[in-house]
């Protein structure tokens, strides 16, 4: 079994907890194992444990009191269960993801499908769906389940919520995951996280429910900043020095807007 870290935001105690309550939940030790095992992969550095320890704590109150807890849960394991940031892939990520939830509850956890458990993992499966652009355009049209999508949505872009050493430290994960300070190409990245991060920026208010609505100006604050730090970036103008600082986990000391 892959063995998760304790980081300086996800003490070891966390990671244990999560451990243990993937495995009630599946009620099945293999695939328990197989989920945290995707996690701890080779080359991820955000969509981790600690990315699923945020979000159970993001939405906490709400899944427990959700008439679609069960499919908030799923959708929390199985979101980025897919995580590839190569061309070819990474279009792919969130679909794959959603089969993997299928199959994995067809073969290793059926309880989860019995009675009107099915229904449960369709939604979760859409809110696996919405993640690709972060939008309601493919929840469901029923109030409390498209409700619940919104809910999910809102918890997985709460890290645009963080402290400044948290949103740097996520930031920086994103951008060793796609290679960074290992041969890709800084230009390229920053082009292409610039113009993620100023999609973002263009929506205005980036959730749909009140708690995170409240924290918007907030988000697109952290935004700005990040967008600001990858516009240098995409550019040619983050010098080798810069670069390493960043890569070593060193925020900008200096306000780059």
């Amino acid at each position: 079994m892959a063995i998760a870290q304790a980081t300086a935001w996800m003490p070891e105690s966390g990671v244990k907890r999560l451990q243990h309550r993937c495995a009630l939940f599946f009620r099945d030790r293999m695939l328990s194992e197989r989920i945290v095992a995707e996690y701890c992969g080779h080359g991820r550095h955000y969509h981790t444990l600690e990315h699923l320890h945020e979000l159970f704590e993001a939405r906490s109150p709400v899944m427990k009191q959700s008439p679609h807890a069960t499919a908030l849960e799923l959708a929390v394991w199985f979101h980025d269960i897919v995580y590839s940031t190569s061309a070819a892939d990474y279009p792919r990520n969130e679909i794959l993801s959603a089969r993997a939830l299928f199959r994995n509850c067809q073969q290793a956890a059926p309880h989860l499908l019995e009675g009107r458990g099915l229904e449960q993992v369709e939604l979760a499966a859409d809110m696996i769906l919405c993640t690709r652009r972060h939008t309601l355009s493919r929840a469901p049209p029923e109030p409390a389940r498209r409700e619940a999508v919104a809910q999910f949505l809102d918890a997985d872009l709460s890290i645009l919520c963080a402290a400044p050493q948290r949103l740097w430290q996520y930031d920086r994960g994103i951008a060793l995951e796609a290679g960074i300070g290992a041969g890709a190409s800084l230009v390229d990245f920053g082009t292409r996280r610039l113009r993620a991060l100023e999609s973002f920026m263009g929506r205005g208010t980036l959730f749909f429910t009140p708690a995170f609505q409240a924290r918007n100006a907030q988000a697109q604050g952290n935004l700005a900043m990040l967008a600001a730090f990858w516009r240098r970036a995409s550019r040619g103008q983050l010098g080798p020095p810069e670069l390493l600082a960043y890569l070593a986990g060193n925020p900008p000391m200096e306000p780059v807007l």
